[in-house]
């Protein structure tokens, strides 16, 4: 009989521990369930990158240079032209100009300070200057020293340069002849001037 009790008391014992072994699991299973985090939201997807743009070509760069000569200073194409206008003969001489790509109007008063500006855009330049005289397709009969003698404006350095002495003999002349020695007589060729002289002295 005691033996009986005995086991009665243990299988008891046994249940009561099986009942508090399974209560403590639940707790602890309840506990870390609340300990858990929410799942995050699902994240959106990464949007696509912009597509990055080109850096900007140098040719457009290159180009507003150029036209930024053309505006400011002689345009690489433009013609450029050099005239000397002489007073006597009313002719013009001309040359090209040259090493005045890029110069500005005022580049060029510096540089010539003896020529006008008539025109400055990109296609064309024009420098003029007015200078007395005649131009180099003339020979000029003059009086120099007392004698006559013929002067030429030299094509190159636009300087008038006696080129003949002839000091032909003009003690006849009358003074309104002489003083129009003295201005200058334009010919054309030196055959006219012999044939004037002959008519002098005949």
């Amino acid at each position: 009989m005691f033996a009986a009790q005995n086991r009665a008391k243990l299988y008891t014992l046994f249940s009561a521990f099986g009942i508090a072994l399974f209560l403590l699991g639940v707790s602890l299973g309840f506990q870390a369930g609340a300990d858990t985090p929410p799942p995050s939201p699902a994240q959106p997807p990464a949007e696509a990158a912009a597509p990055q743009t080109p850096p900007p070509s140098a040719e457009p760069v290159a180009a507003a240079r150029v036209d930024a000569i053309g505006q400011a200073g002689i345009h690489p194409q433009a013609d450029v032209v050099i005239e000397t206008a002489f007073g006597s003969c009313g002719h013009i001489c001309s040359r090209q100009g040259e090493g005045v790509v890029g110069c500005t109007q005022s580049d060029l008063n510096e540089r010539f300070p003896d020529y006008a500006i008539e025109e400055f855009n990109k296609d064309k330049v024009v420098l003029r200057q007015q200078k007395p005289g005649y131009c180099p397709a003339h020979l000029i009969l003059t009086m120099a020293e007392g004698k006559t003698v013929i002067m030429q404006t030299d094509a190159q350095t636009l300087q008038s340069e006696r080129i003949i002495d002839p000091a032909w003999d003009i003690s006849g002349a009358d003074a309104a002849l002489v003083k129009q020695l003295e201005a200058g007589i334009a010919f054309d060729e030196l055959a006219q001037i012999d044939e004037f002289i002959e008519n002098l002295e005949s």
